[in-house]
């Protein structure tokens, strides 16, 4: 009895260790038909952030080209076209011909800062890299190339400002003179950068025909976008407008306390 008995239990270890490598044998077969699901997803989300990346390659691109060819094309044709009657002009009108001189440079100017313009779009680094007074600069010259309209500029002081918000006041200024450009049907901008250690204030005021801004603010993307670009680095966004009497964009920036800012 004690001999069936111990066989029975010899039976049952090696029927239950039989089972317990059947299912070990399941679980790695399970764990690896895992393991090749997710390479496989990764593999799958790779591929579309990879071709996510190509589409948003390729729409700035063509973003660009439309740009190119809508700003600096058209200037360019402008200053030709200005350039094709200066001869004539100078034996006929000598004021005028002057005239004629200082809107070719004014285009030619305004040409290659939309350029430049363009290739920080490419090159988005270059935005800390360089002065904000020198960007602001060609920001106003790639306008007066565009639009023909003058721009009063006036910048006092120099210092660094910290990337962040050197790209926010950058980003504001552009869309400040983009709406200037498209909706206000003004004869003068005036543009304003005042810099100083731990803090910066910038403004664009124009003598459009102006809109009401406390009705705009919740509808207009432009407005909104300036909005929180000013929120994001703790700066205060002032919009000042009626109908009839222009409008004023202002942004100002202090730095907190203890952040130290160096003079250039």
């Amino acid at each position: 009895a004690s001999e069936r008995l111990a066989e029975q239990e010899s039976d049952y270890l090696r029927t239950l260790q039989q089972r317990v490598e059947e299912r070990t044998h399941e679980f790695e077969e399970a764990n690896m038909r895992l393991q090749n699901e997710i390479e496989q997803r990764k593999k799958i989300e790779k591929e579309l952030a990879e071709r996510a990346a190509e589409e948003a390659v390729t729409a700035d691109r063509t973003r660009l080209a439309r740009d190119l060819h809508d700003a600096v094309t058209q200037t360019l044709f402008s200053a030709s076209l200005t350039a094709e009657v200066l001869p004539d002009l100078w034996d006929l009108d000598v004021e005028e011909a002057r005239r004629s001189t200082e809107e070719l440079r004014q285009l030619t100017r305004g040409a290659l800062a939309e350029m430049r313009t363009l290739l920080l779009e490419l090159r988005p680094s270059t935005l800390t890299q360089t002065r904000l007074s020198e960007l602001i600069k060609q920001l106003c010259e790639a306008f007066i190339g565009r639009s023909r309209l003058p721009i009063t500029l006036n910048i006092e002081g120099e210092c660094e400002l910290p990337p962040e918000v050197q790209v926010a006041f950058y980003r504001i200024a552009q869309e400040s003179l983009n709406n200037v450009f498209k909706y206000a049907r003004a004869t003068q901008v005036n543009v304003n950068l005042f810099l100083s250690p731990g803090s910066a204030h910038y403004e664009t005021c124009d003598n459009g025909i102006g809109f009401d801004a406390s009705r705009n603010k919740p509808t207009s993307l432009g407005l909104r976008i300036m909005h929180e670009r000013a929120e994001a680095i703790g700066a205060e966004l002032q919009v000042d407008s009626k109908p009839g009497s222009g409008t004023c964009v202002e942004v100002t920036w202090n730095a907190s306390p203890n952040r130290k800012l160096r003079v250039l």
